[in-house]
């Protein structure tokens, strides 16, 4: 997969998180297809050879990279700010 395809994927998963917390902050205990979002989270993971599951840490446990996005790689703290960051970091960690 190229990185424009992975920040595509990305970016509608963010767009459709967004819309169902937008939906359960109206509507209240409701689940909007939040299986629908892990099943997409799991596939791109699979897809890009994402065996640490940094991308469904980016997005659940930052927030898409807005808060608490620093990791500890070789001593150096680094942050995970943006898809592109997500995606050397993913790249990264591949199998060789």
């Amino acid at each position: 997969m190229e990185f424009k395809q992975f920040q595509k994927i990305i970016n509608r998963i963010e767009k459709h998180h967004k819309q169902s917390e937008m939906l359960y902050s109206i509507f209240g205990g409701c689940d909007f297809s939040d299986d629908i979002e892990d099943s997409l989270v799991d596939v791109l993971s699979q897809l890009v050879e994402d065996y640490s599951d940094w991308i469904t840490w980016w997005i659940y446990e930052t927030d898409f990279g807005r808060t608490d996005n620093k990791i500890t790689e070789d001593g150096v703290e680094i942050a995970i700010e943006t898809v592109t960051d997500l995606w050397e970091l993913v790249q990264a960690n591949r199998p060789a």
